[in-house]
């Protein structure tokens, strides 16, 4: 365990193959800690810390957790090749939580701050983002960057909880697919709150959404309104906004409701 007593640095590379727990600062200089295949690794609480270079970092290739026990600040990268979990709050300051191809993250009752507009959740080409809180709970994402569904991502909102979007400007950019599959709330909490489509955005499921906040959905690419049978967008409250500037197909049932 990297634990709480004193702070850690580490030069070189550090594999786990079996479980690890952070809960304590650590600077990473010149390497990066491997989770590896098979391993389990959980980033409970501390400050990790690394330089400017993209090899620095963490990477997981085996099932890692972001969990709900303790405060936590990421000042640098981590990729995650195989299975990540948000279930809990942290910080990125100068880094980026990135997903990649064959990856999953799990996005489910977390706290995400990307303080800068650099900062970013991004789910590459062939990675996939599900955010899938449970009822009562939600996926926040709070600051001033944003998570990026780049083109070939796959991302999901498949709860019954919802979004959060705290943001001081786009928090979400779709450039991929991006299917609202449930009866979840995606909440524009403020003014400046923006959801960017400009790939494709499905809803699927007969069910009741409900686009919520003062903040402003932006199509930009195809909002498939009506993906399978009766797909409604139930309300859209609070003062917010949707604002289309590319294709609104609505073609088959389906309500739009302000």
């Amino acid at each position: 365990n990297i634990a709480t007593t004193m702070a850690k640095g580490l030069t070189g590379t550090l594999t786990n193959e079996g479980t690890l727990d952070i809960s304590g600062d650590l600077a990473i200089t010149g390497g990066e800690l491997v989770n590896a295949a098979g391993a389990t690794l959980d980033y409970r609480s501390g400050v990790v810390s690394m330089t400017t270079n993209p090899t620095d970092r963490i990477r997981n290739e085996g099932t890692m957790t972001i969990s709900s026990t303790g405060v936590k600040a990421l000042e640098g990268f981590l990729l995650n090749n195989a299975d990540l979990d948000i279930t809990g709050e942290i910080t990125v300051t100068g880094g980026e939580i990135v997903n990649a191809s064959g990856a999953t993250t799990n996005f489910t009752d977390g706290s995400v701050t990307l303080t800068g507009a650099t900062d970013l959740i991004r789910n590459q080409s062939g990675g996939t983002l599900n955010f899938n809180a449970a009822s009562g709970q939600s996926a926040d994402i709070n600051g001033s960057g944003r998570v990026l569904n780049e083109v070939g991502g796959i991302a999901e909102l498949s709860d019954v909880g919802g979004i959060d979007l705290n943001t001081t400007g786009v928090g979400i950019e779709n450039d991929g697919t991006f299917t609202w599959g449930s009866s979840a709330t995606l909440d524009l909490q403020m003014a400046g709150s923006e959801f960017q489509n400009d790939g494709t955005f499905h809803f699927n499921g007969s069910v009741n959404r409900t686009l919520a906040g003062p903040g402003t959905f932006t199509n930009n690419g195809t909002f498939n309104h009506s993906a399978t049978g009766n797909d409604n967008l139930q309300a859209i409250t609070s003062g917010g906004a949707f604002d289309n500037f590319g294709l609104f197909d609505i073609t088959v049932i389906g309500n739009f409701v302000l």
